[in-house]
């Protein structure tokens, strides 16, 4: 396919950032110029060829009229005058021109070829390092996440472990405590019961003294002295002995008051009651 200028024109040529190549200014000058020469080329090949157009029609007009005028004697032609026949370029000039013009378009197109190939080869390997780096990138999020979940759930378990822990220890502290505080019951229930009983038997001891001074006093009215006296005595030895129990039993209420074995309402009974024998 033969170049024309206008192929020249229009021809465009990709730009690339990625690499060095020739000065797209330059170029395109040095393309104005084979563009010119093809354009002067052309018109000049124009020229010519409209020249042995009509040099071979002039031609044909002489050997026509050569032959009508058979048997005429022969006028000399009129010469034309002699011009200086100005230098034109021959087909080799055009055909170097247009040789030039191609080598430099497939220089050119070749360049631009190797620019696209190049690029589209970085660009793959940027797209390469981008996937590989979000690979890289999801799956270290995976694993912090994984690695936080399980910290989570050691946590949790651990805490269960000791929030049980302390459950029991509490339970096991509230139980002794039960345990405790049921002995004292118990305890207070039983130093109850005896202390009911001794107050019992203290009370029943008093009535019986009362008695004896009763009966006392009766036989001292009916006249009956000396016997009344002798039949005292065994009353006020009885009486005496009696005295002498309530004394052992105030003293052991009063050491057990001391120690703090009793309550505040069975103290007060107590002194209560001293205060009363007294």
């Amino acid at each position: 396919m033969p170049l024309t200028p206008e192929d020249v024109r229009n021809k465009r040529f990709t730009p690339v950032r990625l690499r060095e190549g020739y000065d797209m200014g330059e170029v395109d000058q040095f393309l104005d110029e084979v563009e010119s020469e093809l354009e002067r080329l052309n018109h000049e090949n124009e020229d010519l060829r409209q020249k042995l157009s009509s040099a071979q029609r002039g031609d044909g007009d002489r050997d026509r009229g050569r032959d009508s005028g058979y048997g005429k004697p022969e006028q000399p032609e009129p010469q034309p005058p002699v011009r200086q026949a100005t230098p034109q370029p021959g087909p080799s000039s055009i055909a170097e021109a247009s040789s030039a013009a191609a080598r430099l378009l497939e220089i050119a197109t070749q360049n631009a070829d190797q620019l696209v190939a190049e690029s589209k080869e970085q660009g793959n390997r940027i797209l390469s390092d981008a996937r590989a780096r979000a690979e890289r990138l999801e799956n270290e999020a995976r694993g912090l996440a994984s690695r936080l979940e399980s910290e989570a759930r050691s946590k949790s378990e651990q805490l269960d472990r000791d929030t049980a822990e302390r459950r029991t220890q509490l339970f096991g502290q509230l139980e002794k405590e039960k345990t405790r505080l049921q002995r004292e019951v118990d305890e207070l229930r039983t130093y109850e019961r005896q202390y009911r009983s001794r107050l019992k038997a203290y009370f029943e001891s008093q009535l019986r003294v009362l008695a004896g001074q009763g009966n006392l006093e009766n036989g001292l009215e009916s006249g009956n002295g000396p016997r009344s006296i002798n039949s005292h005595k065994p009353a006020l030895a009885n009486g005496g002995d009696r005295e002498e129990r309530g004394e052992r039993e105030r003293g052991g209420r009063g050491d057990r008051m001391n120690s703090g074995g009793g309550t505040p309402r069975l103290n007060a009974l107590l002194e209560d009651d001293d205060e009363s024998s007294l």
